[in-house]
């Protein structure tokens, strides 16, 4: 599987994104995002903050908001690690974070 996306986030920790995850999964669900490439790595290099996941403890969820004419969003992206390097697993617009979730950086 190559990466389409392979960036490194401010705790020093490598993320990619596979092909097949990207076009077969956050543009299948989330067709809206086909321009938004940049927007996600600068979600995963930049975040405003990461919460640890409510239901995985080796999942955590990094947010970046979005203000504009349409209002204001986040971006959501669910990173999923496992021995300190993360593979992303979905990503999608968010109004909010989940209950549930705790903010862990920064």
């Amino acid at each position: 599987m190559s990466d389409i996306i392979n960036v490194t986030d401010p705790k020093g920790r490598n993320i990619r994104c596979t092909r097949d995850c990207w076009y077969g999964h956050v543009l299948i669900r989330h067709p809206f995002l086909h321009k938004s490439m940049k927007s996600v790595i600068r979600t995963i290099t930049r975040p405003d903050f990461i919460n640890s996941d409510r239901t995985s403890s080796t999942v955590e969820i990094y947010y970046r908001k979005i203000a504009n004419s349409s209002g204001e969003y986040y971006y959501r992206i669910a990173v999923e690690f496992n021995g300190g390097n993360g593979e992303i697993r979905t990503v999608y617009k968010s109004n909010s974070t989940k209950t549930g979730e705790t903010q862990i950086w920064p």
